[in-house]
């Protein structure tokens, strides 16, 4: 994975959090300013809307984690639709279920395939 220094995840909690916990500390470690809820979350004096669109409007990348349910979740709609509209770069990312759960505005977005554990190097790489 490419991309700019500073990302924001999107994902759904029931989808495969100790994944997203991987990525995040995977990433950080090669330099990544990453902002993830489980330990970015400020002290919550913004509703919760607004510290979202206030943490994706300062990064320069969205990785979308794609599975089920942040397929169907609203709340990761509405992230990774924000950053498109604010012209950061989206970037989705395969973990569980098949490509037909990307949305079709990310379509012609490359999208790294997670789902097998053993190929995650080669895809983080990437």
């Amino acid at each position: 994975m490419r991309m700019s220094t500073t990302i924001f995840l999107s994902y759904a909690r029931g989808d495969d959090e100790p994944f997203v916990k991987r990525l995040y500390e995977d990433l950080t470690a090669h330099g990544y300013s990453v902002w993830w809820d489980r330990v970015s979350m400020p002290a919550r004096r913004l509703s919760f809307h607004q510290e979202i669109s206030d943490s994706i409007r300062a990064r320069d990348c969205l990785i979308f984690v794609v599975g089920p349910m942040a397929a169907n979740s609203e709340y990761v709609r509405q992230e990774w639709l924000w950053a498109l509209e604010l012209d950061k770069q989206v970037v989705p990312a395969l973990r569980l279920g098949e490509y037909s759960l990307v949305s079709e505005e990310l379509k012609s977005i490359h999208c790294e395939d997670f789902r097998d554990d053993q190929s995650y190097d080669v895809h983080f790489k990437n």
